[in-house]
Parts: C-alpha cells; structure tokens; sequence
C-alpha cells in the first residue's frame, strides 16, 4: 500500500510522510495539532502559511472559549460564526486543493 502512495505521488509526499512518521515517533502517538501538525502543514506547503495561521489563530479562539474564559485572550481580531465558517471552509477548501 505505502509504495503505491510513494509511487504515485512525487518526492515532496515522502518528505511528507517522512514528516509525519518523526512526529508520531516524537510524541508517542499524541502530536499536538497547533506545534507540531499545522506546524508541518505549514514547512510542507509554504503557500498555505496564511491560512492555516488563520485556523490556528481561531484555535486560540476556541481554547479560550473551551477552557472557561478565565484569562483576557490576545486574539489579534474579533471572531463571529460567520469568520469562524469562513476561515474553516477556506482551511477544508485549500487542503482538498493540493495536489
């Protein structure tokens, strides 16, 4: 299966795959996503840079909201649902893209 992966793809997937092979190693199985996923998103496909720190920023967003509000957030803008969606549809829109 993995050499059909390698086959079809080109030797940007590998280092890819390579990538993510080190990072599960590194943190047992449990890579946090905004250190260590998106952070690999973002070395794989320099173009996507400003989108993905878009999600990540919303992420904060969501882990101020998740964990209770107890701090003054440093979010940088102001999030609604409706930037929310957008900022998700444009990640999910984007990352179907590559190629």
């Amino acid at each position: 299966m993995i050499s059909k992966i390698l086959n079809s793809r080109g030797s940007q997937d590998i280092v890819d795959i390579i990538n993510w092979f080190n990072i599960y190693k590194k943190k047992g199985g449990r890579p946090p996503l905004d250190e260590c996923i998106l952070k690999t998103w973002i070395d794989s496909y320099p173009e996507l840079k400003h989108i993905i720190n878009d999600y990540k920023s919303a992420l904060n967003y969501r882990n101020w909201l998740a964990h209770g509000r107890y701090w003054v957030p440093k979010l940088g803008r102001k999030y609604d649902i409706d930037i929310i969606y957008s900022i998700s549809d444009n990640i999910i829109s984007n990352i179907i893209n590559i190629s």
